[in-house]
Parts: C-alpha cells; sequence; structure tokens
C-alpha cells in the first residue's frame, strides 16, 4: 500500500477488497482508507480470488484498472504510462524477487503497438511453446485493462476457478482487444515468497485445473494448439506434485483424479493432440500411466522429472 500511494501517476482510485480475513487485514485497510481520500475498503465474506477480484470491479469508477497482489509493491513509474498509451490493453514485464536477488522477466514477445493483422498474429502465439514456457505472460497484474472490458471477462469466470484465474481472463480479454501496447518496462515486483499462494505444492492442483479446464473449453477463439500445450503442461505440473514422493498423496485420492481425467469432456483427446504430448516423451509416459493409474510408473516419471527440472535451474 505504501508503495501504490506513492505511484507518480495520482489519479487513482484504490479498491482494497478484505475477503473474510480472519487476521489483522480489515483494520489495516479501514485505517489506509482513513488518511488517503483514494483509497475505498470492501469487506465481504470469503470466496476466493475471482470472487475478490469481481467484487472491486463493481464498485471501480475509473475507465482503467489493474490489480495488485497483496505480497508485492510496485515502483512509482508503473501507472506513468497511462500518460502515453489510450489502448485497450497495456502489458509490462516484471522484477521477480527472491529474498536479496532480484531478476527482470520480459514477455517472450516483442515490445511494440499490436493492431490489425499484427494483433491477429500477437493471438495466435500468446500462449505457450511446446515446453510449456509462457510467450505472453498471462498474470493480471503487470497489465492494465479498461474496465469494462476487464469487467465483462472476470465476471464470466465461475468463482470456483481457483487455479489459472489469470488465464481464465487474460487471453480471453485479447480475443476482443482492438490495440495492445507491449513494454519492456518492468516497474512491478514479484514477490517470491516461500510460504505464498503460488509457492506451495497444492495436492488438489489437478482438481482445481479441471475447473479451468472446463472454463477454457468452452471459449471460442482461443488458438486450439496452444491450449492443447497449456492443458498438457498443466496435467504434467499437477501429476508431478501429486506423484512427488516426498508429498505422499493417499493413492484413493490419486485414482479419484486419474478417473475424473477420463470423465472431463475431451480432456484427455486434446491432452494427447497436443504438441508436448507427442514430443516429450518422458510427459507422455506421465500421462499415460497416470491415466492407466500404474502410479509406481508415474512416480519414476516424476522424479526424472524433478531431477531435470533441478538440473535445468542449476
Amino acid at each position: 500500500m505504501k508503495s501504490i500511494t506513492k505511484a507518480n501517476y495520482e489519479n487513482l482510485e484504490v479498491i482494497l477488497v478484505d475477503d473474510g480475513s480472519q487476521d489483522g487485514c480489515p483494520e489495516i485497510c479501514d485505517r489506509w482508507a482513513a488518511r488517503d481520500a483514494r483509497i475505498r475498503v470492501i469487506h465481504k465474506p470469503n470466496g476466493g480470488l475471482v470472487s475478490a477480484r469481481k467484487a472491486g470491479l463493481e464498485i471501480a469508477t475509473g475507465d482503467y484498472a489493474t490489480y495488485v497482489d497483496g505480497d508485492d509493491w510496485i515502483e512509482p513509474e508503473m501507472y506513468d504510462c497511462l500518460n502515453r498509451y489510450d489502448v485497450d490493453l497495456i502489458v509490462q514485464g516484471f522484477v521477480s524477487d527472491r529474498g536479496k536477488t532480484s531478476a527482470r522477466v520480459l514477455n517472450r514477445v516483442s515490445s511494440g503497438v499490436y493492431e490489425g493483422e499484427h494483433l491477429q498474429r500477437l493471438r495466435t502465439e500468446m500462449l505457450v511453446d511446446d515446453q510449456g514456457k509462457f510467450q505472453l505472460y498471462p498474470c493480471v497484474w503487470n497489465k492494465i485493462f479498461r474496465k469494462e472490458k476487464l469487467k465483462k471477462f472476470q465476471n464470466l469466470v465461475p468463482d470456483r476457478v481457483s487455479m489459472g484465474e489469470d488465464v481464465a481472463v487474460t487471453y480471453r480479454y485479447l480475443l476482443e482487444a482492438d490495440q495492445v501496447v507491449i513494454t519492456d518496462d518492468c516497474h512491478y515486483h514479484y514477490i517470491l515468497n516461500p510460504s505464498g499462494m503460488t509457492s506451495k505444492k497444492d495436492i488438489r492442483y489437478i482438481e482445481k485445473c479441471y475447473a479451468l479446464f472446463d472454463y477454457l473449453m468452452q471459449v471460442d477463439g482461443l488458438p486450439r494448439k496452444q491450449i492443447d500445450n497449456y492443458f498438457c503442461s498443466m496435467m504434467i505440473n499437477g501429476i508431478s506434485i501429486l506423484f512427488d514422493p516426498r508429498v505422499k498423496a493417499d493413492k484413493s485420492y490419486c485414482r479419484q483424479m486419474a478417473e475424473q481425467y477420463h470423465h472431463q469432456q475431451g480432456l484427455q483427446q486434446r491432452v494427447q493432440g497436443s504438441r508436448r504430448y507427442q514430443r516429450n516423451r518422458n510427459s507422455r509416459f506421465m500421462i499415460n500411466t497416470f491415466s492407466r493409474k500404474q502410479f509406481f510408473l508415474t512416480m519414476l516419471g516424476t522424479c526424472i522429472y524433478i531431477a531435470r527440472c533441478h538440473l535445468i535451474k542449476g
């Protein structure tokens, strides 16, 4: 909050959503609102991240909207771009902060103004490559959206989606954006917190992915090949958590997730049709053994996957 209130762009409306917090956050929010007239507070029962974002947009009055996660911070220049551009979407890079080390993270899509055929090409390249790496990062907090368009697509996302919430909004928004600016500015600091939501090994990762897959498969216009690659990558991530020997997941729950994989409408066919599944032997091995409930072999493939990830990081 200190960083937001020190932004160079002062014509801000700051909405704090207390989503049923059980600690001291409600009082902290109210104190901030009492000393800065730009700040408004919503107190609501806990409904999850999607529900909280919808609540904030419902009372927002500005022409543009963006998000800042509660454990991150921004540099004063973060919203200066609003003085330079009048477009549907502004996309920046960000800074990844891990302890005492920081690294600039840029999109794998060139900076510039995208419209017309140029924008159409961007839409076909905006998701993930064959290795599951994002081309245009889906996070909402390094982007500035037209508020009314954002509200439309945010409200379409079911509250039960609790994995890939940003993907569910950003890429659908891009399908209807008329003009997009991508910059290499990095004024948002994403804190890699070992105890944060995105750092924990969530044993329910695959289960949460299924809700996201249900939603995305109903969206027309998303690049099919890339979406299928994304589904495959998410399945691999989920399997690697579920069968990580350190997690010790209950076998009955693993069977339940494997059965649900078969029952998800068309999911298996789309995963098997992805380039990552077809070109990456270990990914194919992990998914096939998981599907057949050959869980000892799935764990073996997971160990190989985890070892390779550590080698790449090293």
